[in-house]
């Protein structure tokens, strides 16, 4: 589907679509990544995220998909810090 939508955009050719499991995805992305868009199940997410962190670039933007079944945070130290975890259902 995400290929069929890409293709009916004329955007495929800017896209690297990678089909598979997406934690053995991610093992193989070199990276730095600018931009992630983040959309995992609740079981995988946490090993998922920490592949990609180590991966993102100094100032990447990280955009999650399901964030209403987050808990979410801000912690006020420095500027703030935002912090968030998946609840469980």
């Amino acid at each position: 589907m995400a290929r069929d939508n890409l293709v009916k955009a004329g955007r495929l050719e800017y896209v690297d679509l990678r089909l598979g499991d997406a934690t053995e995805v991610i093992r193989t992305l070199p990276g730095p990544f600018d931009l992630v868009f983040f959309d995992a199940d609740r079981t995988t997410a946490p090993d998922q995220l920490l592949l990609l962190l180590a991966k993102l670039s100094p100032r990447a933007l990280i955009l999650a998909e399901n964030a209403l079944s987050l808990q979410h945070v801000i912690v006020p130290v420095g500027k703030g810090l935002s912090a968030a975890f998946s609840a469980p259902t």
